[in-house]
């Protein structure tokens, strides 16, 4: 299927691809990686009826604490999935990692199409999970981040996983400094020449990624200090959301996307990008930003870095404009 995506969708998508583009190119994300950012907590936001929770999760009396607990959970399953991840910032600020692992796997299953939450629920997921201790299962749930999060999120995966290392490898001093140099080279490199791109655009006949490439790029190979790359070799063990996506039969926009996601949390990339296309090929104007994000996600997790990525959000953007 062939989408003429300037015809059918003109203006508004042009703004917010634009926006795209310049929010996620490799240079900014470069600056971002330099910048010592601290988001604030969900606390911080909370409505003023919601701040007695708080009294009740940080309360010495067990009986409190599991009042506050069941309303966190309540609350969550009351509000928009996007804000779930927030709400699981509540319950690790007040240090109860534990209760955030599991209910994040609860709610990361119950809405897989909506990016925007499954993003932040896989990441206090991780920092649950590392705060428990659990430093293997905390890195192979930061790469899951990684593969799953908004690209404006990249650095902070980036980070995490990079906190991730340093728990589960406390004897190599220099693995964190090699993994973000390795990024930072990925992020950079030339996009690789795809056979299947007759119009040598980055894209394909129907507009969608022509093939990528997951070969260390030559920017990265030369460089020996760089060593092996390290993201491909963390493995991901997420058997919940594997068997979530083996389950799903799409039929709609929302469960092609959803189906994608739970592949990109299971580290089922390359499966996942059919599902993901067809979500593309799908799309409405209001929703083709998002399944454009979608598709780049899934470059993102595939290559293991967010340089192709890039270049597709570039190519649809000069397609656009030829």
């Amino acid at each position: 299927m062939s989408i003429e995506i300037e015809k059918q969708h003109p203006y508004r998508f042009s703004a917010i691809l634009a926006c795209l583009v310049t929010l996620f190119g490799s240079s900014a994300w470069a600056q971002s990686t330099r910048r010592s950012t601290t988001a604030p907590t969900y606390k911080d936001e909370l409505p003023a009826e919601k701040l007695k929770l708080i009294p009740l999760l940080e309360s010495d009396d067990p009986a409190q604490v599991q009042e506050g607990i069941a309303g966190v959970g309540d609350w969550a399953a009351k509000s928009p999935a996007g804000r779930r991840g927030q709400i699981l910032q509540l319950l690790v600020d007040t240090k109860h990692f534990a209760e955030a692992e599991n209910m994040g796997l609860e709610f990361a299953r119950l809405t897989p199409n909506n990016g925007t939450g499954l993003s932040g629920i896989q990441k206090m997921r991780t920092q649950s999970l590392l705060a428990q201790g659990k430093n293997k299962e905390a890195l192979s749930a930061s790469r899951a981040y990684f593969n799953v999060c908004r690209l404006k999120e990249t650095s902070e995966a980036i980070t995490l996983i990079g906190t991730c290392l340093a728990a589960v490898y406390p004897n190599d001093p220099g693995i964190v400094q090699r993994f973000t140099r390795q990024q930072l080279a990925l992020a950079n490199a030339p996009a690789p020449e795809a056979p299947d791109d007759p119009a040598g655009n980055g894209l394909a006949a129907d507009g969608l990624p022509a093939k990528i490439s997951v070969t260390q790029p030559s920017t990265a190979r030369s460089d020996p200090s760089l060593g092996e790359l390290i993201l491909p070799s963390i493995p991901i063990n997420e058997p919940e959301f594997s068997k979530d996506a083996d389950n799903i039969v799409p039929t709609t926009f929302a469960t092609f996307t959803a189906k994608g996601n739970l592949l990109l949390l299971a580290g089922r990339p390359d499966e996942a990008m059919p599902f993901f296309k067809r979500a593309y090929e799908m799309a409405t104007d209001k929703r083709l930003p998002e399944a454009i994000e979608n598709v780049a996600r899934c470059i993102r997790a595939q290559t293991c870095s967010v340089g192709q990525a890039n270049a597709y959000l570039q190519s649809v953007q000069n397609k656009r404009q030829g």
